[in-house]
């Protein structure tokens, strides 16, 4: 796996992900884990942006492809992680971090087992 990096506003991206469509999933995230504030970070080759919620252990944390960055604009994946319940489901196993990808054209939010939770 990658190392993480810390994504700001200023940083320069070789990217093609916009930082309105990054603070557009950072302000979802904000707005569905009040008071709490999301962290941002970019990992991998191709990209991969980690929103995680500063609340603590477990933490919930939504990972989402570069790939669904470049086919969709932010509100319409806003649309999907309110269509899926995304912060529900976030909330009810912060353990487990949802993923969103685009098989098909389509923005789905699957499991994200970690490296570190033993797999079936």
């Amino acid at each position: 796996m990658g190392r993480l990096k810390t994504v700001g506003r200023s940083e320069k991206r070789a990217m093609t992900v916009s930082q309105q469509s990054l603070d557009g999933i950072r302000a979802w995230m904000n707005e569905a884990f009040k008071p709490a504030k999301t962290r941002l970070q970019e990992e991998g080759t191709p990209s991969v942006y980690r929103f995680q919620v500063e609340q603590g252990a477990p933490s919930p944390t939504l990972w989402i492809s570069q790939e669904v960055f470049e086919h969709h604009p932010v509100d319409e994946i806003i649309a999907a992680l309110d269509h899926d319940h995304v912060a529900a489901k976030l909330r009810s196993d912060p353990i487990t971090p949802l993923m969103g990808v685009e098989p098909q054209g389509r923005i789905i939010f699957v499991p994200r087992h970690s490296w570190r939770r033993s797999q079936p």
